[in-house]
């Protein structure tokens, strides 16, 4: 089990060109083979598969009785299990992620990628923050949709309520708030392809992880290994 007041990520490369379904060292249940085969770019099987994967690494490691079975969802979708630990998923072409806490978390990932009308997304960021994406360009972009999505994603509502993520500001680097609540945040880019952003309630006392652990995958075997995280030098002052 996680100590008090903690939390880990897993990380994980997904690509095109593998079939991890067919890696599995163990079974899916039907029901979730069946989803996985109903995607129809392999990046997205993948993405799917390498999250479930994670998962049962991950409890294997700690030594937790677990089954798929035992996976249920809200309603708003967000995923948890009967054991006392929190999950948040998330995946973005390229990668999976998984962070585990004993409290409730939150994990946005996105690979970084240019976006030709910033626009779009109006309802969801404010006038200032629309003027300061076009300012900056695109890791202001994902600086401010990986902050609000994941915060979001903690919340269990996903990007469903625009209203939502429109009232979701970061104040400083590592501090995010939503209407009364005070989040602490933490962005980082793996690999210079991948921008990432992780929340949890300030009076949580997390702080920042200092760590990662990046699955590598030997044949069907998967390890993690620790690495350093470095936080974004895309970050407000």
């Amino acid at each position: 089990m996680l100590p008090m007041n903690s939390a880990e990520l897993y990380l994980m490369k997904t690509d095109d060109t593998t079939d991890l379904l067919s890696l599995l060292p163990f079974s899916l249940p039907e029901k979730m083979r069946q989803k996985a085969l109903r995607y129809y770019k392999q990046n997205d099987r993948n993405n799917y598969v390498a999250a479930r994967w994670i998962l049962y690494e991950y409890f294997k490691n700690k030594g937790i009785d677990f089954y798929f079975e035992d996976l249920h969802y809200t309603n708003k979708g967000k995923p948890y299990t009967r054991h006392n630990t929190d999950f948040n998923i998330s995946h973005t072409r390229g990668m999976a992620g998984v962070l585990f806490g004993n409290v409730t978390v939150g994990l946005d990932i996105e690979e970084i990628r240019e976006i030709d009308d910033f626009g779009e997304f109006s309802s969801v960021f404010t006038n200032d923050e629309i003027c300061k994406i076009k300012q900056e360009g695109t890791l202001s972009f994902f600086e401010l949709w990986t902050l609000k999505e994941a915060i979001m994603k903690w919340c269990g509502e996903g990007i469903t309520d625009p209203l939502l993520l429109n009232a979701t500001r970061r104040i400083n680097p590592d501090t995010a708030v939503l209407h009364d609540q005070l989040f602490h945040v933490q962005s980082f880019i793996i690999d210079n392809a991948f921008y990432l952003t992780q929340a949890y309630l300030k009076d949580d006392g997390i702080g920042d992880l200092s760590t990662y652990n990046y699955g590598i995958l030997d044949g069907n075997q998967l390890s993690f290994r620790a690495t350093p995280l470095v936080a974004s030098p895309y970050l407000p002052h």
